[in-house]
């Protein structure tokens, strides 16, 4: 499946959209997660909370958007276009469990002599 389909792309360079979206930005001029955080940003992108690549109702709810600053912004861009998160738990592992290194192995790992099958000299 492609990352966006066609038609979401031209609804995304469509004027209504640019109309949409400025209107947004102009009622929450700050980044909404930073904000939870106690941070104050400056927004600049205005994401779907939820995937509405095929769904023109979605595309324009009000109730689905969401301000945005950068560096809020691109991990959800890039976790969508990728299939998975990468976000870490305290103790350093993917926390999504369809992140590449929580998959079943098709093979076992071969990493040189197992050291169980040595002999002691």
């Amino acid at each position: 499946m492609p990352y966006k389909s066609n038609c979401y792309r031209n609804f995304i360079r469509s004027s209504r959209w640019q109309r949409l979206r400025a209107r947004y930005l102009a009622t929450h001029p700050l980044c909404e997660r930073c904000q939870a955080q106690g941070r104050v940003t400056v927004a600049c992108e205005v994401h779907h909370r939820q995937r509405c690549h095929d769904d023109p109702v979605l595309q324009v709810a009000w109730d689905n958007l969401e301000a945005l600053c950068r560096p809020c912004h691109a991990p959800l861009v890039n976790d969508d276009r990728r299939g998975y998160s990468r976000a870490m738990d305290a103790d350093g592992y993917f926390t999504d469990p369809r992140h590449p290194s929580n998959r079943p192995r098709r093979s076992p790992m071969r990493f040189g002599t197992d050291a169980t099958k040595l002999a002691k000299t």
